[in-house]
């Protein structure tokens, strides 16, 4: 009872924290993901502009919670992850984002990538894949779990390899961004 007791009251603190830390933006222009409020763009980039930015070390978001298509990793804003490295290959256009627990995005033909002050979109790819280790156990083969999300025109469709959690790929949608990182 005790544990429940702390874990909802650092729960509330957190979340707390994080709407008070949010800044507001009273742009006109931009539009923020959950519809509320405004946000400012700061930077419409290509991939490779987006890559190169990252490498220099000045991106502007560090890291935080992943959306793919409407479809929320884990419980919206319950994880935060922090992006280590940014790579964009020009050749067969991928863009691979590399995460400080091992995490690794891989983004097929990825397109109109708006960087804001406190999140990253990526309106457009043809395929998603993000690989996982289990959160808590050994990062071993057996324990390497992942998302792919393809899209074939205006479809979008989910799989993943995990048999621990029963995912429900119904949210998944075309007018949401292909990746949301908030």
């Amino acid at each position: 009872m005790t544990f429940l007791l702390i874990l909802a009251t650092t729960t509330l603190i957190f979340f707390t924290v994080r709407h008070f830390l949010k800044p507001l933006s009273s742009s006109k222009n931009s539009l923020d993901f959950k519809g509320d409020k405004k946000k400012e763009v700061l930077n419409c980039l290509t991939p490779t502009e987006f890559a190169e930015k990252y490498k220099n070390r000045q991106g502007q978001v560090q890291g935080g919670t992943l959306c793919f298509w409407g479809h929320w990793f884990g419980r919206p804003y319950d994880n935060f992850h922090r992006i280590v490295s940014v790579d964009f290959d020009t050749s067969t256009h991928i863009l691979t984002i590399r995460f400080s627990e091992q995490e690794t995005l891989v983004v097929t033909n990825p397109s109109d990538v708006q960087e804001y002050k406190d999140k990253l979109q990526i309106n457009k790819a043809d395929k998603v894949h993000w690989q996982w280790y289990y959160y808590g156990k050994t990062q071993e083969p057996e324990n390497l779990f992942h998302y792919d999300i393809i899209r074939n025109e205006n479809t979008i469709t989910g799989s993943t390899n995990t048999k621990r959690f029963k995912e429900n790929w119904n949210e998944l949608t075309i007018a949401k961004p292909a990746v949301l990182l908030t």
